[in-house]
Formats: C-alpha cells, structure tokens, sequence
C-alpha cells in the first residue's frame, strides 16, 4: 500500500494445460490515463526509444503470470501474435500457448498447448497438450477435444483470455510501461539532486526490467 501511495503521490510531481485455473499475479500500481502520463517527456527522462517499440512484437511474448509460491515456484504462460487463428464464421480463436514452470529462476519444464478460446461465451479448452522435461524431452502428449470451461475469476486463464479476446496488455508490456514509469519518477528525483528516493525509484524499475543497462548505468550514478 505504501509503495501504490508513493507512486501516485510522485507522479503528481512530475505531469500444464492447468496453467489456465492458477491465480495470476496481481497488476502493479498505474496511473489512470497512460496516454497523458507519456506526453511531452523530456527525452533523458525516457527509458525506451521508438525502435523498442518494434522489437519485441514478434515470437512468444509473455503473457501472464503466476505470484511466487513459498518455495520459489512460478508458472509463466507466453503466446505468439503468429500462432493465434480465428476460426471462421464463429467467434473462437485458438492459440499456441507456451508455459514454463520454474523453481527459484530455473527451467523445470515446459509444455505447448493449443488452446480454444470462445471470445462469444467466455469459456476456453485445451484441443492439444504437449509436456516436456527442461531438456526438452517429451514427457506426455494428450491430443483430445474436451468439454468447454468457464473462466475462473482472477486465473491466468482470464489473464489470456482479455489478452486473445478484448485486447488487454500482456504482462511483457505491462512490465515494459511499469519500468518506464519508475524510470521517468526516478530520473526526476534524480536531476532534483535527491540522490535517496531515485535510487529507491530506479530499483523499482529494475523490478520490471531486469538487467536493463540503461537502469542499472542510472543505479551506479546516483548511488
């Protein structure tokens, strides 16, 4: 609650196929019109330029994701824009779907799912299922057409589903946005001389955008 008050506070400042039921990470604090938030920045103040824009819109781009379990367990589900069809004369789309599951940071294993999803009804189903170890030998194959499911309130299901079916951002460019604001609060603090709260700021941008040189060269500056 804390971290939420502080970041709109500062901005005032500155104008398995069962990846679908687990509950996904909660989105992070954003102010209410993005739009206005990004007009007019100082470019010193911008983390990403116009080409960045461009470069990851292609392959699989993480979609949602999972908060961490108490053992450092995490699921991350991700898509392709290349991989998605709309089936003809309904209102169904189906999806490659590649999901991973990590402990502490590592690969476990991974699978590929093609996944139905009826924009229509709200409801998906899992047509293939293809697991993996994380060597990538194949550890199970289901080829079926099950019965549909509703979606599950908050699930990474849901997640996918506003992504495929009412063009909601994916976890990648939330956590782009996010990194990009922190970043603007942070350099803000930063050209005010108040070395403290932009070092706190940069961090959390780092929280978006790990090993982000731009971010980490802006830590080293004003520590």
């Amino acid at each position: 609650m804390r971290k939420a008050i502080l970041i709109l506070a500062c901005l005032s400042l500155f104008s398995t196929s069962s990846t679908s039921q687990q509950k996904r990470s909660k989105p992070k604090p954003k102010p209410k019109n993005d739009a206005d938030l990004f007009q007019n920045i100082p470019k010193d103040e911008m983390l990403w330029d116009e080409d960045d824009k461009y470069i990851t819109l292609s392959g699989w781009r993480l979609a949602v994701q999972s908060d961490l379990d108490a053992s450092g367990g995490q699921t991350l589900t991700y898509y392709d824009l290349n991989r998605i069809t709309l089936l003809r004369g309904t209102k169904i789309k189906q999806a490659w779907l590649k999901g991973e599951s990590k402990k502490n940071g590592i690969l476990v294993s991974y699978w590929l799912d093609l996944e139905e999803f009826d924009c229509g009804q709200s409801r998906t189903r899992v047509i293939e299922s293809h697991e993996y170890d994380k060597n990538g030998n194949q550890t199970k194959a289901d080829i079926d057409k099950p019965t549909w499911q509703r979606l599950i309130p908050d699930s990474m299901g849901e997640g996918l589903f506003g992504i495929l079916c009412r063009g909601e951002k994916d976890q990648q460019q939330s956590d782009k946005d996010g990194a990009a604001r922190f970043f603007m609060v942070a350099r803000g603090f930063e050209k005010k001389n108040d070395r403290g709260r932009a070092l706190t700021w940069y961090k959390w941008a780092l929280e978006h955008a790990p090993d982000n040189q731009k971010i980490l060269a802006a830590i080293e500056r004003v520590k």
